[in-house]
């Protein structure tokens, strides 16, 4: 206890020894300086308690009691976060089952646009076996010195299927 009161006299009076550089009048800013310093250390040694009051069981009931209160704080925290995360995701869940409700007609609708699709392709490739075979038939009438255009014989046929 003497200690600590020894080093506070000490402290306080080496404030009172500060000197600042020689000068007509001491500005404002070296005054407020000075004072600032002050207040700070005298304040600074006010609060800290007694240093025998820190050693032992108290030293290590209030290490634990800070420690246990910041973890409180800190459980209270991610409860925060996990409450807020159950409510986001029960919104984001209604989303993702009306999707999922729609994935059924979905998938329907695009076997009927392949069928369509696969439909279309087949007819193309029938349109342009059939141009195919006119083209040939063209080039062989004109080949023949220009007869009259007739259909050829097994335009009737359809093209071989894939």
């Amino acid at each position: 206890m003497q200690a600590a009161d020894n080093l506070r006299q000490q402290l306080t009076e080496k404030d009172t020894q500060i000197s600042f550089p020689p000068g007509p009048v001491q500005s404002r800013v070296h005054i407020c300086r000075r004072t600032a310093f002050r207040k700070r250390t005298t304040r600074r040694f006010q609060h800290d308690p007694p240093i025998p009051s820190i050693c032992g069981l108290a030293l290590i009931r209030n290490t634990f009691e800070k420690r246990v209160a910041w973890l409180e704080d800190d459980a209270k925290a991610w409860r925060q976060t996990a409450e807020f995360l159950r409510e986001k995701d029960k919104l984001t869940n209604d989303d993702v089952r009306k999707r999922a409700s729609l994935l059924g007609v979905r998938e329907a609708e695009m076997q009927v646009l392949r069928a369509e699709v696969a439909d279309g392709r087949m007819w193309r490739e029938r349109a342009e076996w059939r141009v195919r075979e006119l083209e040939e038939h063209l080039s062989r009438v004109i080949a023949e010195g220009g007869g009259h255009l007739q259909a050829p014989d097994n335009a009737s046929s359809p093209p071989p299927s894939h």
